[in-house]
């Protein structure tokens, strides 16, 4: 499967108190909301976001995308964060994870951190990305010193790989710690389809 070959639009998932869902171009105000926050946008490895006109762009190309859903409250329908599939990092080419491999990436509003809400988008992505994409293996990356990413990858079964350097869109470069779970590793068995006759 080729990167190009994820399409979310006409997917949702619903966790215990989220929905990921594909963004819609009225995200943009709740986007621009957490995106414009110091700090959210520096933890993944681009600058929080200056203007609304800035935010509008990235939701537009996002929607263009389509491997990324928008994460959204089940009570308020508030968008908080988002979470998507990504290339994997050249880091992970020899370790055996299989063809069909790909990366998530996350980001969730401050105002959301440690309310266990990135345990659920991870918990999410991962049921998606091995039951309906049966992907072979998932990849994900966080800085050095980010104790939460940390723990959130872990206690949803990636296991760190490697470790690293990360530069990011503007040329920045960073310690990383990457991680990964194979679809044997999260507990998954395909079984082939048989049709009776």
């Amino acid at each position: 499967m080729k990167i190009e070959d994820i399409n979310i639009t006409e997917t949702k998932i619903e966790t215990a108190r989220l929905i990921l869902r594909p963004f819609e171009e009225k995200d943009t105000d709740d986007f621009y909301e957490y995106t414009q926050v110091p700090g959210v946008g520096e933890a993944a490895g681009w600058n929080h976001h200056e203007t609304k006109k800035q935010s509008a762009a990235v939701v537009k190309a996002i929607i263009a995308g389509k491997r990324t859903f928008a994460v959204a409250e089940k009570e308020s329908g508030k968008v908080i964060g988002s979470i998507g599939f990504e290339p994997c990092s050249e880091i992970y080419n020899d370790l055996g994870l299989g063809e069909n491999v790909y990366n998530i990436g996350y980001v969730l509003g401050q105002k959301y951190w440690g309310m266990g809400y990135a345990n659920e988008i991870v918990r999410g992505i991962l049921s998606y990305a091995f039951y309906v994409l049966h992907l072979d293996a998932v990849t994900c990356a966080h800085f050095k010193g980010n104790d939460s990413a940390k723990k959130v990858l872990l206690s949803r079964g990636l296991k760190q790989v490697a470790e690293g350097k990360y530069t990011t869109q503007q040329g920045k470069e960073y310690d990383a710690l990457y991680y990964a779970v194979t679809a044997k590793e999260y507990g998954v068995e395909y079984k082939p389809v048989i049709n009776e006759v």
